[in-house]
């Protein structure tokens, strides 16, 4: 699990002027040794799903694309209902 980082203009006082700098956000990047180490960790200890989420801070977006659904795919289904109730009209 590594944490993302950003690169934004921070104020430096001791200089009197704004500066480039790299500042870490809340949101993490998982690799697939880190995915598979996750799902162990909650069929061994069999711990409501709130306390993994908590302990490695996986957001919303994370959790849907583990369930096999992808955004794009969503975004492609969607777009097909439209495209169905747009042809009914």
């Amino acid at each position: 699990m590594r944490q993302k980082t950003q690169t934004r203009q921070v104020y430096n006082e001791e200089l009197g002027r704004y500066e480039w700098k790299e500042v870490e956000t809340d949101k993490y990047v998982f690799d697939e040794t880190d995915k598979i180490a996750i799902a162990r960790e909650y069929h061994e200890r069999r711990c409501p799903a709130s306390d993994i989420v908590s302990k490695y801070h996986i957001l919303h977006r994370q959790k849907r694309s583990h369930s096999g659904l992808s955004p794009s795919n969503d975004k492609q289904g969607v777009n097909q209902n439209r495209t169905a109730v747009n042809k009914n009209r």
